[in-house]
């Protein structure tokens, strides 16, 4: 990657000025047409992108700050039901339901190919091509994805995009899930096999800066299926299983007591003396400690540790087990901004991750577990019945298999919890009936005495807020999924279920 861009990218990201890359009068004109809302959309079926707009990355046609109260709808997304979203710091992507185009056939699919599929979209910054390749015809104006380390097209998309996927010609692929690390992207598909693109190790055998959606071939060459994928920070966390036979759709799972558990990108080793000795995998490394559980069901990430939810053999009762970094630090100290990192001459790790947890917790008999989020130093269990529980590590990384747990009470909200997304902008949750509510971390400081920045906010800070301040209301029926990013939010409802 050249020089200049990378001094670019520092200084945009870290004091938002902008070098060598004026801005052409022609790029919000070519956004214009897509900034209304069409007639005919169905109005049960939205997706709405607030935060800032640095790089597009709002889907807005621009790179203005948008807030809950001034129409955040993504006017492309009018009328579309979606599938998935996700964000990373400067891009964010989507998965959207569409009919299938005649004359394609889906990849994996049986004889009988399905009325629609899943179509992958990207915007944003693609200045380490985190957004994707979209063909030349759906270059919006002047902003063009680039498929050259050193062109010198403009390197954001202010609307959605559809990616362009390198398949054989007359192939489609269905995709079900997408997931965002700072600088990456990873989707999945229905037939189970997994696409990444961006920086950094991207399960394909190489630290890369590829805008292409490529084949993680490491599963198939393993007769693995990917079931899930997590993604934060550098990391990316994939569940696994053995494939199914032609007749046999990967809804039709498995019991988790076959599933395994890969990780891989750059990592602390929890092995050295030294807290700051990083390791980089760049093709998926198998869990070894996770072979040890009979059943695994959940898989979760954060920047620096990820963790997964399973249960010991001849046990009812579920667990978590957190790996990598997770524990508190001193109050005041800043957590570290995202900055993509070229860690060349660092140790690559093959095959295996031989680590054991740093934490372990059980969870009581009975209880199902929907969803497992982590946070700095805060993770967060979605049981079914919509309790939520938090653990928070507890000290410095000596004593960091202590942790405390409580159940999260979130201020003037009764009812259960479907799903939360937590980061540094604020918490998104999706509550039981569909309504979604936003606590943002912008004025943390007027309910925790001595926050000075966002960076500082810790897990028991996030907690103390939820419980105080009633979160912003985003939507009161129909929200299905969410997420938040570094500095901002997507959440996209749908209609009832008996229409899809």
């Amino acid at each position: 990657m050249s020089l200049g861009k990378v001094v670019r990218s520092f200084l945009r990201s870290s004091v938002g000025i902008s070098i060598g890359r004026s801005k052409p009068e022609t790029k919000a004109a070519a956004a214009e047409p897509l900034a209304t809302i069409p007639d005919d959309a169905d109005p049960r079926f939205n997706c709405l992108a607030w935060g800032s707009g640095m790089d597009g990355k709002l889907g807005h046609g621009h790179s203005d700050f948008r807030t809950l109260r001034s129409n955040p709808n993504i006017a492309y997304f009018a009328g579309s039901r979606l599938r998935s979203v996700a964000v990373g710091v400067s891009h964010s992507a989507a998965i959207v339901e569409e009919f299938l185009p005649e004359g394609l056939v889906v990849a994996g699919s049986s004889a009988v190919s399905p009325k629609t599929i899943g179509t992958l979209y990207g915007w944003g910054s693609n200045f380490y091509g985190q957004a994707g390749f979209a063909t030349t015809d759906q270059k919006m104006g002047s902003a063009s994805f680039f498929t050259s380390d050193d062109s010198d097209d403009l390197d954001s998309v202010e609307v959605p995009c559809k990616l362009k996927l390198l398949v054989p010609q007359g192939i489609t692929v269905d995709m079900r899930k997408v997931a965002c690390g700072d600088f990456h992207s990873a989707a999945l598909a229905a037939d189970g096999t997994l696409w990444t693109w961006g920086a950094g190790c991207l399960g394909r055998k190489d630290e890369l800066y590829d805008s292409n959606a490529i084949l993680v071939d490491f599963f198939p060459n393993r007769n693995r299926s990917v079931v899930d994928v997590k993604a934060a920070g550098t990391l990316t966390v994939a569940l696994a299983q053995p494939s199914k036979t032609s007749t046999e759709s990967l809804s039709q799972s498995t019991e988790p007591e076959s599933r395994e558990v890969y990780m891989w990108g750059y990592f602390l080793d929890p092995s050295s003396s030294s807290s700051q000795l990083l390791r980089k995998s760049t093709s998926p490394l198998l869990i070894a400690d996770a072979l040890e559980l009979d059943a695994v069901t959940h898989i979760a990430a954060s920047s620096q540790c990820f963790a997964i939810v399973g249960k010991k053999k001849d046990s009812e009762a579920s667990l978590v087990r957190v790996y990598g970094p997770f524990w508190s630090i001193k109050e005041g100290t800043d957590f570290e901004m995202p900055m993509y990192p070229t860690f060349h001459e660092m140790q690559n790790v093959d095959q295996i991750y031989e680590h054991a947890p740093v934490l372990e917790l059980n969870i009581q008999a009975g209880v199902v577990v929907k969803d497992v989020h982590l946070f700095r130093d805060l993770g967060l269990i979605v049981r079914e019945d919509g309790v939520v529980e938090a653990f928070l590590a507890q000290g410095a990384a000596s004593s960091a298999n202590v942790a405390s747990q409580r159940k999260v009470e979130f201020f003037n909200c009764p009812k259960g919890v479907d799903e939360i997304s937590c980061n540094n902008f604020g918490m998104l949750v999706i509550f039981k009936g569909g309504e979604a509510r936003f606590w943002g971390f912008t004025n943390a400081a007027e309910v925790v005495e001595g926050q000075e920045s966002l960076s500082q906010t810790r897990g028991l800070d996030v907690l103390r807020i939820v419980g105080s301040v009633e979160g912003e209301v985003v939507l009161t029926e129909g929200a299905q999924a969410g997420t938040i990013g570094w500095d901002h939010g997507l959440v996209f409802q749908s209609g009832p279920e008996e229409d899809k």
